[in-house]
């Protein structure tokens, strides 16, 4: 799976003070956010989707690549697999994710970063 959207680019090209800023930034809005995938208010755990060049063998990618899931969600994700859930749920992952990086980057850190 590869992510491309405006926030990842920004995070790519980012030095290592700004990507821990944007990591925090993306875990606090994620926060209070919905189930990705079954839409519950239910509370969130982030859960780190796996990302082709963002991650390795026992590396977790960094947070900016993090979903907010309920428990019961999260708990298929590690024992039946993202497959599974994505058709359980009918949701692809990828553009979903590139949708929710999309907004957070207009909403929230294109707009931050002008202070900056």
């Amino acid at each position: 799976m590869i992510i491309e959207s405006e926030l990842i680019r920004c995070y790519n090209i980012a030095d290592n003070v700004e990507r821990e800023m944007i990591d925090r930034m993306w875990l606090k809005h994620i926060k209070d956010e919905p189930c990705f995938y079954s839409g519950s208010m239910e509370t969130a755990q982030p859960h780190h989707v796996r990302v082709a060049g963002a991650c390795g063998i026992g590396l977790k990618p960094p947070d900016i690549y993090c979903i907010p899931i309920n428990y019961i969600v999260h708990n298929n994700l590690h024992t039946k697999g993202i497959s599974y859930v994505e058709d359980k749920f009918n949701i692809d992952t990828e553009n979903k994710l590139k949708e929710m990086h999309n907004f957070f980057f207009y909403e929230y850190y294109a707009k931050i970063r002008e202070v900056l």
